[in-house]
């Protein structure tokens, strides 16, 4: 009985989970090369705190989103490597890039779409900060030729949420954690 009521709760944190990081609603693609794969559900990027010295509590600033769903490039049915760049930008007065965070996986032949790792990000300098992400996806085949590029500007509202207890906004295509 007790496996029972378990999956209740089970589905309601999953559920409370996905309605919490939500998926990007608003980014453009900024551009198209060769023959990617699709973006078949893009997540929003969040900003949050991590405590590095529990339990003091000194919080420094977090970036994090799950990895996107994609779909494989049509060029081969061989197995192919995917490959996300996650441009970190950070506001100073216009913006100038900060960071990047990478995200691979292998698409196996015979199955038509994966979803990649999730990204972390710590941004350095930590601080009160707007910060802004720019996506660069690569399809290449399992030996490593290029097959496709997919470029997204994660420059809308709609694309960002905030995790934290602390202050934190969301904007027109950036995140200020503070």
């Amino acid at each position: 009985m007790p496996k029972l009521r378990l999956r209740p709760l089970l589905a309601t944190a999953i559920c409370a989970f996905l309605i919490q990081v939500g998926t990007a609603s608003a980014f453009t693609y900024d551009g198209r090369s060769g023959s990617p794969g699709n973006v078949v559900t893009l997540y929003k990027v969040q900003g949050s705190h991590w405590s590095t010295c529990p339990p003091y509590g000194c919080w420094t600033t977090w970036l994090t989103s799950p990895g996107p769903v994609l779909s494989r490039s049509r060029a081969t049915s061989g197995a192919q490597q995917i490959i996300a760049s996650y441009y970190i930008y950070r506001w100073y007065g216009r913006w100038s890039h900060q960071t990047t965070a990478t995200s691979r996986a292998t698409l196996r032949r015979g199955y038509g779409r994966l979803q990649l790792p999730a990204i972390s990000v710590f941004p350095s300098p930590a601080g009160s900060e707007h910060w802004s992400v720019y996506i660069v996806i690569r399809w290449y085949t399992g030996r490593g030729r290029w097959l496709g590029t997919r470029k997204l500007d994660m420059n809308h509202y709609g694309d960002y949420s905030c995790r934290t207890s602390f202050a934190c906004e969301v904007g027109n295509g950036w995140v200020y954690v503070s």
